[in-house]
């Protein structure tokens, strides 16, 4: 440790001294105005903090998104109170504990950055059974030093993220507990939906689940009447299949929806203050009828909806290797009179919920219900659909692609200068002399696999 991080180090101790000695009311007094100093001087992060929570609930207000900023922050200063006073035991009276028991037998604790998931974490080992949290580093050693002393004053120890697995099979097989928070910014993993946004997360509890059988226990915290309740819940209902990377998406999925519900109903309890959205995605801009599922001519029945073979695959792997799925669709049949805007809102739930149960994440559906000769500017050839998703989301067009059957998907894509591809299904064989794709493909497979390809 050099001179700067000793004396750091010693400054710590300090302060969690001075928390444990000085009255309750006072430190968490103290706790809270420390957040607010945070979130006056803050700035940077501030601006973060309420861009995120702006990006989370559209429908608020900027004032009421800032209020709520606010709200975290003191949250925070009030966490850190109760993470020191507990690691020093005195916190008894304080602290509700329920399910500990759902881990007699080991397993894997699932939690994000929500209530005091410290605690959550600590309350387990408290009760006599040890817990091995894997994580990130901090990266300052004398904070990681004093955060390891107090994570695993009662039993456990830290297991770094980075070559964990020999050590968390072990900690397994052995019947012991693992820690995961699983909703840390990750630059691997899978790339899900949270908040109706694209994140990367770690898939480890998916794949601890399918290489062990270990049961994952979802677990959290919250303030309410004066006490931090922590929670146990019954272990999470994960998805078996022979595809694996079908069940780990839909698991990964359910686990941050699990989430997600969680930042709803109590927001002032999430960590809002990393740059969690900040990335920029490439997509492919997929036409539906022709493409994705057969062209029966205006299909607005599920009775018609039938998906090409190796759709479902496909879209995974354009998933997994980093790309949003968009679908752009012309459906003039509305505007001919042949179904309403209602059916097409039916099968278009139809059609997203048979492909989420196939581990099939579309980040948006744009559809055109005006007739060809309205010339509507979302009208494919025309850009709007596509314009749309691009100010709706971080999208990188020089890296998108389009992917189609007809001459108005290809012209979009070189209307916008974004690569193109043509599906041999549907009409592409009738219309491929009238255009010149970037990249040609028997179906939707073929054209997927050509799209990582050049990737890679």
């Amino acid at each position: 440790m050099n001179p700067a991080d000793a004396f750091l180090y010693l400054l710590l101790k300090a302060v969690i001294i001075l928390i444990t000695v000085l009255p309750e009311r006072l430190v968490y007094c103290a706790g809270a105005f420390l957040g607010e100093l945070f979130y006056l001087f803050g700035k940077k992060r501030r601006a973060i903090t309420v861009d995120n929570i702006k990006r989370a609930f559209p429908e608020k207000s900027f004032s009421h998104c800032r209020s709520l900023a606010l709200d975290v922050y003191k949250n925070l200063g009030r966490n850190l109170v109760e993470f020191i006073r507990f690691s020093n035991g005195k916190l008894s009276g304080k602290i509700d504990i329920r399910g500990a028991d759902r881990f007699a037998n080991g397993g894997l604790m699932q939690m994000g950055h929500f209530g005091n998931w410290e605690i959550t974490g600590m309350a387990l080992a408290s009760s006599g059974r040890d817990l091995y949290p894997v994580g990130r580093r901090i990266h300052n050693k004398a904070v990681d030093t004093i955060i390891d002393v107090l994570r695993t004053v009662f039993g456990g120890a830290h297991i770094p993220y980075r070559g964990s697995i020999r050590k968390v099979l072990k900690k397994i097989r052995n019947n012991e507990n693992i820690c995961v928070l699983f909703d840390q910014r990750m630059s691997s993993g899978l790339p899900v939906k949270f908040f109706n946004r694209p994140v990367w997360v770690t898939h480890f509890s998916s794949v601890l689940h399918r290489r062990t059988g270990v049961e994952v226990i979802p677990s959290f915290s919250y303030h309410e009447d004066g006490r931090l309740k922590v929670r146990y819940e019954e272990p999470a209902d994960f998805v078996s299949s022979g595809d694996t990377l079908r069940a780990d998406f839909i698991n990964t999925q359910n686990q941050v929806n699990w989430l997600e519900d969680k930042i709803r109903n109590r927001p002032y309890e999430w960590f809002w203050l990393h740059d969690f959205w900040k990335d920029r995605w490439p997509a492919v801009f997929l036409d539906r009828d022709g493409t994705i599922n057969v062209d029966h001519g205006y299909v607005s029945e599920k009775e018609d909806l039938e998906f090409y073979p190796g759709t479902f695959k496909a879209l995974r792997e354009l998933r997994r290797a980093g790309y949003l799925l968009i679908v752009v669709t012309n459906q003039s049949g509305v505007a001919r009179g042949y179904y309403t805007e209602n059916d097409y809102r039916k099968l278009n739930s139809y059609f997203l919920n048979t492909l989420e149960k196939e581990g099939v994440i579309i980040d948006r559906v744009y559809h055109c219900s005006h007739h060809p000769d309205d010339d509507c500017y979302c009208r494919k050839p025309n850009p709007g659909m596509v314009l749309n998703a691009a100010e709706e989301l971080n999208i990188d067009e020089a890296a998108s692609f389009v992917v189609g059957d007809k001459a108005s998907d290809i012209n979009l894509g070189k209307r916008l200068d974004i690569k193109t591809a043509m599906v041999m299904t549907g009409e592409g064989k009738n219309q491929i002399k009238d255009v010149s794709p970037d990249f040609v493909g028997a179906d939707l497979a073929e054209v997927a696999q050509i799209i990582i390809d050049e990737t890679d």
